[in-house]
């Protein structure tokens, strides 16, 4: 997975923002198959595919009922440290700044068999920490040509939360997509499930 050379084609984030909003459904649309899988602690996974001009993003949107309430998985999620468990094969975590708009910046490194690859990601969260957005940071060099993605944290009763995932990336043309877009695509959706995994571990 190597650095992408050059300029980043131009993609407007409310655009891609939009998209990645397009495909979630909310909780209470979700069908009752879905809200049984659900209860019985599944994850509900929606992958989609979406080609603007000349990007192709893969990702999708899941959901997951974690036996924490909405506090302690926030938490988790504001540990930058902790992300080795939610992403997949997460080798290198490294922190940046906080910026006058009380985002964060952080740097991920990725490895996928031989190959490896790192990006930088702006994080801003919201709703006291239970929700947050994140974007790749195009002042940076990245192995993805770009990537938009949210977490939602839905309170329930009984001390539990329904996490809402939501991303979508473009790996840009090469070695990199014909090898590994689909398996990273799954892995990508799986944070629900390793989130869930991390509240009660």
């Amino acid at each position: 997975m190597g650095y992408v050379s050059g300029p980043m084609r131009p993609f407007g984030c409310a655009l891609l923002a939009s998209a990645v909003l397009a495909i979630a459904s909310p909780a209470s649309a979700l069908s009752g198959l879905d809200k049984a899988r659900l209860a019985q602690g599944e994850s509900v996974v929606e992958p989609t595919t979406l080609r603007r001009d000349d990007h192709k993003f893969v990702g999708g949107v899941s959901y997951r009922i974690v036996d924490a309430d909405e506090h302690a998985v926030s938490k988790i999620i504001r540990d930058p440290q902790r992300w080795r468990e939610l992403l997949p094969r997460v080798t290198d975590v490294q922190l940046g700044k906080i910026d006058e708009h009380g985002r964060g910046h952080v740097r991920l490194t990725h490895a996928f068999g031989p190959f490896s690859g790192s990006y930088s990601v702006v994080i801003a969260f919201s709703d006291k920490g239970r929700s947050a957005r994140f974007w790749i940071d195009k002042k940076q060099e990245n192995a993805l040509e770009d990537g938009w993605g949210y977490v939602r944290l839905t309170p329930l009763p009984g001390g539990k939360t329904l996490v809402t995932w939501g991303v979508l990336f473009d790996l840009g043309d090469g070695l990199t997509r014909s090898l590994f877009e689909g398996k990273i695509q799954r892995l990508a959706l799986e944070f629900p499930r390793r989130l869930a995994h991390a509240a009660t571990h």
